[in-house]
């Protein structure tokens, strides 16, 4: 005897993927397109404004098979949490750039 026999209801497992909302497909944004100031959009850390693609050298080089290698970065940086100071800025790796968008709305954020 199964489940919905007894409950008139389907399994838990079908339910739950009938009502999950089909996943939205993100276009990662081409770090080339950027402008200085443009405004792009974290998944985890939000709305913040282009400043740079960043270069810099990872690695300590010293070791038996360890090397240097230079990775990309976007930097995004983000409003100061107090009156004066900088706001703090993140370092994107260029492989993961599916986490970042172009952001797209009729207002810019405050």
């Amino acid at each position: 005897m199964a489940e919905s026999d007894l409950t008139g209801r389907a399994p838990a497992a079908a339910r739950s993927a009938k009502t999950l909302p089909a996943r939205r497909t993100r276009k990662s944004v081409d770090p080339l397109s950027l402008h200085p100031g443009d405004l792009v959009v974290h998944a985890q850390h939000g709305v913040g404004r282009f400043v740079e693609l960043l270069r810099r050298d990872v690695g300590s080089g010293r070791g038996a098979g360890k090397e240097r290698a230079t990775r990309e970065y976007v930097v995004i940086e983000y409003a100061p949490s107090k009156r004066g100071q900088p706001g703090d800025r993140l370092l994107v790796p260029t492989d993961a750039l599916d986490q970042v968008t172009k952001y797209v709305a009729p207002t810019t954020p405050p």
